[in-house]
């Protein structure tokens, strides 16, 4: 079993007011040593990449009006239930990335940092905050249907919105509550292999090759903390209505297919002293209708960690991870069954500057 050590620095300089004139440096070191276990119906393999949250990188402008930002940016959709995910940047993030190409063991939770987003926070509110933000397609270049009966050539998004991301977002008295939408551009995800989209179907070695449609997600969550007691609730819904399914090989199996997935977690936290004592449990269902037959898994993941501060600025953490998934799928008048589990275990120090 391979280790390997991760530093993640992850850091963000904001631009006051020029009446201030002031500038304000904060960040994150983030260091882990994490050991993943990767079993496949057809191969068995101990590994792991390098993951990491990356960072928020932009300039902005606050004022009683609320905040403007551009930059490289998490969107309204991942802000609004970012306080829900207690693993958050861990190797129990609700998202998904694990097996040989990553390292996340969530139920599949889409996250994106957009790049060159420019986005707006709205003031507090009596707890209520309002949030959008959209992301110019810069000429991304996909093709459609490529080689099939019904193919429409290259294509480029050059919009100022091509994608878009809105949230609302309350929170008082203990009860955070949230609801989010995003609209990803078409070719956000052209030539993906489906084990970095969907946790459910990871172990089908299939690829997104194309979608000459949007992928659209939306969100809502709920969070009570009270005394030292914390639960959370995530729900997510994910659709892609036109998208070309592909092997390895790259040999078609559908070049018109609809895609749909739903995610869940609940999640609870327990304080005491300078320590957290938290559990995460989580599903993902994803089908995918194609001609040629349909395309359907399932994957369970559950999270066990706990936290201990070593002052305000400093924690460590170690905790334990698993995930396992059923997949079916069928293709040139045959059948196709697989599985996959994988788990790991991480320790590791987060210092806030």
């Amino acid at each position: 079993m391979k280790k390997s050590l991760l530093a993640a620095m992850i850091a963000a300089v904001v631009a006051a007011p020029a009446a201030n004139a002031s500038v304000t440096i904060y960040g994150k070191i983030h260091a882990s040593i994490d050991m993943i276990d990767y079993s496949h119906s057809r191969d068995t393999i101990d590994d792991i990449d390098a993951w990491g949250g990356g960072r928020n990188a932009y300039i902005g402008l606050a004022g009683d009006w609320g905040t403007f930002l551009y930059g490289n940016h998490d969107t309204p959709l991942k802000i609004s239930t970012g306080k829900l995910d207690l693993f958050g940047d861990q190797l129990g993030d609700y998202n998904w990335s694990a097996g040989p190409e990553g390292a996340l063991l969530g139920p599949g939770f889409h996250d994106v940092r957009a790049e060159n987003a420019i986005a707006y926070i709205s003031p507090n509110m009596n707890g209520l905050t309002f949030a959008a933000a959209i992301v110019p397609g810069e000429g991304l270049d996909y093709d459609v249907h490529g080689g099939g009966p019904d193919y429409t050539g290259p294509h480029t998004q050059n919009g100022l919105a091509d994608s878009y991301s809105v949230a609302a977002m309350y929170s008082n008295n203990g009860l955070h509550l949230s609801a989010g939408y995003e609209n990803l551009m078409a070719g956000t995800y052209y030539d993906t292999l489906f084990s970095k989209i969907s946790p459910s179907l990871s172990s089908l070695e299939l690829i997104l090759r194309e979608h000459d449609d949007d992928m659209q997600v939306w969100r809502v969550g709920a969070g009570y903390t009270m005394n030292a007691f914390t639960v959370n609730f995530v729900y997510e819904n994910q659709q892609f209505d036109d998208v070309g399914i592909w092997r390895r090989n790259y040999s078609v199996i559908n070049p018109r297919s609809e895609y749909e997935a739903d995610a869940w977690q609940v999640s609870a936290a327990y304080d005491f002293g300078n320590n957290r004592i938290k559990l995460a449990y989580g599903e993902n269902d994803a089908d995918v209708v194609t001609e040629s037959g349909p395309i359907s898994g399932k994957s369970q993941h559950w999270t066990l960690g706990l936290d201990h501060k070593l002052s305000k600025r400093t924690m460590a953490y170690a905790q334990y991870a698993h995930a396992e998934s059923d997949a079916d799928y069928e293709a040139d008048g045959r059948d196709y069954s697989m599985d996959e589990e994988t788990s790991g275990f991480s320790i590791g120090l987060v210092h806030s500057f």
